[in-house]
């Protein structure tokens, strides 16, 4: 009879073990505290409790002190060539544009219902939005959504940039750009080389159209800053 209830006690036992053990894992996801790294962002101004952390993809990650969306370095300067030291922060110095410009990433021309047609650019842009979408704040979206926020550029497609929280195309001309600088897909990019003259900061890097010399990318895109392919119906259609 001892015997028995001995059995019992140790197979309860284990069972509350292992109940207890299989729950940490999710106790402990369950309590990863928004803003710290690797955890949620927080809503407003800051939305990860420290410097050298940035909001990527919704999560609070790591980052090189001197990088846009990262803290400044101990000499309140930024080591990214385009950024300005602000409330702790490394900022992009490019202005919001008072009208902003949308453009929808295309392959060919589309003719509209009304005989005009809207251009594909040679590097694959056009202005404006489809398949249902409205520009709001300078991106397309589809009625009663909201812009994506953003903490540095690669939380926005390759042809915006962030400045203040959003993503925003800033030119259309080489002259509206720093000298080094150019017009590359609606945004003021440093051009670089991969033989002499590399990109500083490691959340650039040289993405060279012949080769050798390029622009100063983005060097990692979160997941869902790309702008989706349009689906749906929309009044155009490819010119002949």
């Amino acid at each position: 009879m001892n015997t028995h209830r001995t059995g019992v006690a140790s197979f309860v036992l284990v069972c509350v073990v292992f109940m207890v053990s299989g729950c940490g894992g999710e106790q402990a996801a369950a309590h990863c505290e928004p803003g710290n790294m690797n955890c949620s962002c927080l809503s407003g101004n800051e939305p990860c409790r420290a410097v050298d952390l940035l909001c990527l993809g919704g999560k609070c990650v790591e980052c090189e002190l001197g990088t846009q969306g990262c803290g400044c370095t101990d000499g309140n300067t930024c080591v990214t060539p385009g950024l300005i030291c602000e409330n702790g922060r490394c900022h992009s110095r490019a202005i919001r544009p008072d009208n902003p410009i949308c453009y929808t990433p295309c392959r060919q021309d589309l003719e509209k219902s009304d005989g005009s047609a809207s251009i594909c650019s040679a590097e694959g842009l056009m202005e404006g939005c489809i398949g249902g979408r409205e520009c709001t704040n300078g991106s397309c979206i589809l009625p009663g959504e909201e812009p994506a926020a953003c903490s540095n550029d690669s939380g926005c497609p390759d042809f915006q940039t962030c400045i203040e929280g959003s993503c925003y195309s800033t030119c259309l001309y080489d002259s509206e750009c720093d000298d080094g600088w150019s017009c590359y897909r609606h945004v003021c990019r440093r051009r670089c080389s991969t033989l002499d003259n590399p990109c500083t900061g490691s959340d650039r890097v040289c993405v060279a159209y012949d080769g050798i010399n390029g622009y100063c990318m983005p060097a990692t895109t979160a997941p869902d800053s790309q702008q989706r392919e349009v689906r749906g119906s929309y009044d155009a259609h490819p010119l002949s």
